[in-house]
């Protein structure tokens, strides 16, 4: 069978003229601090916060960033927006600030205790939660206090499953819950004792939380139920998000980034170009995403991160250039490079045989430079493929043969 795919290769070759699955993007560079979180306001505007009390914003979609700090020097956790002005980030020592200006000035508060406020998330622009160690566990209406929970646990994330609902997770495998927007609190039976830094729910049933030990665990009705993935990773993961019930990630020590599209049933890894512990992720239902880590590591997708694209050379390109992939046939990665001669908005996408497209692998303003970016084949099937490199001035199209 491989023989006579790689023969139907040669014969199309001779007859098609050489007229990204997906990747991260490394989008910053020039910081050594750990970076806690991101928040992604849209296709152009984003945060990242870290230690030392810097959050940097970009408004070009990861082109380039620049200082939106609070003005203190605590290590920074945590950040959301409930629309373009409004945001909170939590800190060390109880604290958190808030912007009515989209982060261009911020004002400082505390929670009244001095352990770290470790995680927020809004559930509209009228309710937010906020928790943290020492049992800070908060809920927000209409900018009051309206539920608190009394408890000494150390919970490092929370997220609303639906207005009513809202699950916190933390050290030892706890997991608390409210059904009736912090009122009051529940501590649910949780199927282990590793520490969880993580949780992500798509909507009031499934939910799913990560940490130490490869730990994945998931809920499919609310989370008074949960069960443990086999996830393959060993390492600690500290970041999770899901786009919805079947599609998800999970990222976490040495550049592990691993995804699943059933569910958890299965994971495969995706290649980072990072050795670097990577401790959140965050990816939207429109593929959109970003992920932070340790040594000021940030790494966006703008495709649900398929593969990685790493700039190689920062050198002035002589031309806008597709290379061929190698190796060519491949099972299940390859290795795609490309020259872009120009600053400008790029397109790196895959298409199947009946020209449907099956990956868009960059999506985004890329530097003058050479880059190689690697595509997993893994979730397709046996065949050829097109690759094809778009700016505004030039496409450039090649094939590529998949043989499982």
């Amino acid at each position: 069978m491989k023989y006579f795919y790689l023969v139907l290769f040669i014969f199309i070759s001779i007859f098609v003229s050489n007229s990204s699955f997906s990747q991260w993007n490394v989008v910053f560079s020039g910081e050594t601090t750990t970076f806690y979180n991101s928040y992604t306001l849209n296709s152009s505007t984003a945060y990242v916060v870290g230690e030392y009390g810097k959050c940097y914003k970009t408004t070009n979609g990861g082109f380039s960033w620049f200082p939106a700090n609070p003005g203190q020097a605590f290590t920074l956790y945590s950040i959301a927006f409930s629309d373009a002005l409004n945001g909170i980030i939590t800190a060390s020592n109880g604290i958190y600030f808030l912007t009515d200006n989209g982060g261009t000035s911020w004002g400082q508060y505390s929670v009244g205790t001095i352990y770290p406020v470790t995680c927020v998330k809004y559930f509209n622009a009228n309710k937010f939660a906020l928790c943290g160690e020492a049992g800070l566990l908060r809920v927000y209406t209409n900018g009051g206090l309206s539920g608190q929970y009394s408890g000494s646990n150390n919970f490092q994330a929370v997220t609303f499953a639906d207005e009513s609902n809202l699950i916190a997770v933390g050290l030892n495998g706890v997991i608390t819950k409210s059904s009736n927007s912090g009122a009051s609190f529940i501590g649910l039976n949780s199927p282990t004792t590793n520490n969880l830094y993580s949780v992500s729910f798509v909507n009031a049933n499934t939910g799913y939380a990560a940490g130490s030990y490869g730990t994945v665990i998931k809920t499919i009705n609310g989370g008074n139920n949960w069960t443990v993935l086999n996830t393959g990773a060993l390492v600690w993961l500290y970041g999770v998000s899901f786009v919805n019930a079947n599609t998800g990630y999970a990222c976490g020590e040495s550049g592990t980034l691993i995804k699943t599209i059933n569910g958890g049933q299965t994971w495969f890894t995706q290649v980072s170009n990072s050795v670097q512990t990577l401790k959140s992720i965050s990816v939207r239902s429109d593929n959109l995403g970003y992920c932070t880590g340790i040594s000021g590591t940030v790494l966006k997708t703008s495709n649900a991160g398929a593969s990685f694209v790493n700039q190689v050379s920062n050198e002035l390109a002589e031309n806008f250039a597709l290379y061929q992939n190698y190796p060519n046939p491949f099972n299940p990665t390859t290795k795609i490079n490309f020259s872009i001669r120009e600053n400008s908005f790029v397109t790196l996408k895959v298409f199947d045989m009946s020209g449907k497209e099956v990956a868009n692998l960059i999506n985004e303003n890329l530097t003058t430079g050479n880059y190689e970016t690697e595509f997993n084949g893994s979730n397709l099937s046996t065949g050829i493929y097109f690759y094809r490199l778009t700016n505004e001035n030039f496409t450039e199209t090649k094939k590529m043969m998949l043989i499982k």
